[in-house]
């Protein structure tokens, strides 16, 4: 605050404080409250967002796991890759999703969205022998 006011501390100019809703932080925000009588906690946009995402996401189980395992089955593999290359000219890989960066798995929902019959075509080529992980997504998938 010393920065913002060098010559002394103006509590009732400080009328905002943003912060998550971590309970460590709420309790935090009481006790500066006393301090800055006209101040006001507001949660971070960004933080209120993603903890819509986690509740959405932890109602859909189903496309987490299909989603796991889509990302398990091309990580690392030349082969994969190039398989969905040559069955699906004209679509870009999947999107690696960030479990701690909701946009990245809000693109990753979306793009399986938008790409579903296409990806759907390259897991069913996908050879029966392959590793386990492909084998978890057909059975998540078909």
């Amino acid at each position: 605050m010393f920065t913002l006011w060098p010559e002394g501390i103006k509590h009732d100019n400080v009328l905002i404080f943003v912060f998550d809703a971590a309970p460590y932080m709420v309790k935090a925000g009481r006790s500066i409250c006393t301090l800055y009588s006209k101040m006001v906690h507001v949660t971070c946009v960004a933080h209120a967002i993603h903890r819509v995402v986690e509740e959405i996401s932890s109602n859909l189980q189903d496309v987490n796991k299909l989603i796991s395992c889509l990302k398990k089955t091309f990580l690392k593999s030349p082969y994969r890759t190039q398989m969905f290359k040559t069955l699906a000219p004209g679509i870009r890989l999947q999107p690696e999703p960030v479990i701690t960066q909701w946009g990245t798995c809000l693109n990753a929902v979306n793009y399986y969205c938008e790409h579903f019959s296409y990806v759907k075509k390259v897991v069913i080529e996908l050879n029966r022998d392959d590793l386990t992980t492909t084998k978890k997504t057909k059975g998540t998938y078909v």
